[in-house]
């Protein structure tokens, strides 16, 4: 900005200078004129400029009107010529904004994950228009009362960097895996399979993990469960609970989730989404496996185990405004701390 209008004003600033010489030449001329040509060589010209007012000296042979005539001629033209720099310097920076923003919208999408398929016991009938059994479990106060202060703490110290060129922050996995849940109330399940099989490239069988989360058909799984059990599978990096409320600002969201993914681990976020906020279907309790992030931090690349449960690919895995992740929300979302 500063550079800009420095680059303005030495434009300005050149514009002049000529102007201003241009009228200390025609006042020079004048005062030929009017003084040192009228009173030594040329008498002739003394008597024209005596009676330049009189009616029979033409205008355009009046000395004095020839001089203001050329300043005015050359300050027309010079006005034209900076008129026409101003309007090529706007159109460029115009330009340069353009094809600012133009890059900022053309980053490649993020790395395309690879399904697999996961040995389940568990299986039922997709009911694709009721959306994802939705949780029944209750946050304690006592849960978010103890992270809000941590949380806090935090969010005063977050300074959101962005670099000049965007990209996508993957997890590290390449390609990622998705893995779909197998019941309408296994999306927990399924988000933590997803960030175990990226991690270690392994997975503890679907029975260990149904028993260690405590998922059940009722209630799905309780969200202060999930990291205990990722602990307790890997070493990358310690998982925790960000529970959802007023002190959860939206800059300590993406950094949080950020982290994450430069820690090579995949956050899992708690939403309660709906079609009319510009989701794909309904629900009140769900839970999504985040894989990758742009450096802006305004977008983020989601896993939903949901799409494959219904067998609808543009549902799988899609990107996601992180305004929009936040605005969705509910219990909170599972980020690595170290």
């Amino acid at each position: 900005m500063r550079a800009t209008l420095l680059f303005w004003a030495k434009l300005v600033f050149c514009y002049m200078e000529p102007l201003k010489y241009c009228r200390n030449v025609a006042n020079v001329k004048t005062l030929w004129y009017d003084e040192v040509v009228s009173k030594n060589r040329y008498p002739h010209l003394r008597i024209r400029h005596r009676r330049a007012d009189a009616e029979h000296i033409r205008p355009e042979t009046n000395p004095i009107q020839v001089s203001f005539r050329m300043e005015e001629y050359i300050m027309k033209k010079l006005s034209k010529r900076f008129l026409t720099l101003a309007i090529a310097g706007v159109m460029a920076m115009a330009m340069a904004v353009q094809a600012f923003a133009d890059n900022a919208t053309q980053v490649p999408p993020p790395p395309t994950p690879v399904e697999m398929e996961v040995e389940s016991s568990l299986k039922d009938v997709p009911l694709q228009s009721n959306g994802p059994v939705s949780d029944c479990y209750v946050v304690p106060q006592e849960l978010i009362l103890a992270d809000q202060q941590k949380a806090k703490e935090e969010a005063a110290s977050i300074s959101l960097v962005i670099p000049r060129s965007v990209y996508w922050q993957t997890e590290g996995s390449s390609p990622y895996a998705y893995i779909a849940q197998t019941t309408n109330y296994t999306c927990g399940l399924a988000c933590t399979q997803m960030a175990l099989k990226n991690i270690n490239g392994t997975l503890p069988s679907e029975s260990v993990l149904l028993s260690e989360l405590g998922t059940t058909s009722s209630a799905g799984t309780n969200p202060n469960k999930i990291p205990e059990v990722l602990n307790a599978h890997q070493s990358r990096g310690t998982y925790a609970v960000r529970w959802m409320g007023s002190h959860v600002t939206t800059d300590l969201f993406k950094q949080n989730l950020w982290n994450t993914l430069t820690s090579k681990c995949s956050p899992i976020v708690h939403v309660a989404i709906s079609e009319s906020s510009g989701w794909q279907y309904n629900s009140t309790g769900h839970y999504l496996a985040i894989y990758s992030m742009l450096s802006d931090y305004s977008k983020v690349a989601i896993c939903d185990p949901y799409g494959g449960y219904v067998g609808v690919n543009s549902w799988r895995w899609y990107d996601k405004e992180t305004k929009n992740v936040y605005a969705a929300l509910k219990h909170g979302y599972i980020y690595v701390t170290t």
